[in-house]
């Protein structure tokens, strides 16, 4: 499921405040939100006052339902607090809670629990690309 909030925010450049989009979650199926991804425009704030862009340092998981994987983007901000880590086992895995972990077992959803960790969203938008492109071309 995508999922986007609205948040205000503060432009860097002129300060002028506005309400912009956040995303945390982008399902492939989402050709909108997926296509955001890919051309790295996601969480992008434009200033209405001044007209500049400037990047919305916000964690994204990128899921793709169809090919089986996901993408994790850690922003800043989570990559040095301890909360954000919690949630990850020390070899890389999402700790699930007994609901979670019970519907993936009758989904065939394990490759939830291992997502691919990347630090920038061009790193994001090759990944998937290379998703794609093993998917189409890749030898069974």
């Amino acid at each position: 499921m995508t999922m986007k909030t609205r948040k205000e925010l503060a432009c860097p450049k002129c300060s002028h405040k506005q309400e912009v989009m956040v995303w945390s979650t982008v399902n492939s199926m989402d050709k909108e939100a997926s296509q955001l991804v890919r051309d790295m425009k996601l969480n992008i704030f434009h200033c209405e006052g001044c007209g500049s862009d400037a990047f919305i340092d916000e964690n994204v998981l990128y899921h793709d339902m169809e090919h089986k994987y996901l993408v994790q983007y850690v922003s800043l901000g989570a990559f040095g607090n301890e909360d954000f880590y919690k949630r990850i086992t020390k070899r890389g895995t999402l700790v699930m809670d007994p609901i979670s972990t019970g519907i993936l077992e009758l989904t065939e959803g394990d490759y939830f629990k291992n997502p691919h960790y990347v630090f920038s969203t061009r790193e994001m938008a090759a990944y998937i690309v290379f998703r794609e492109l093993c998917a189409e071309w890749g030898a069974d």
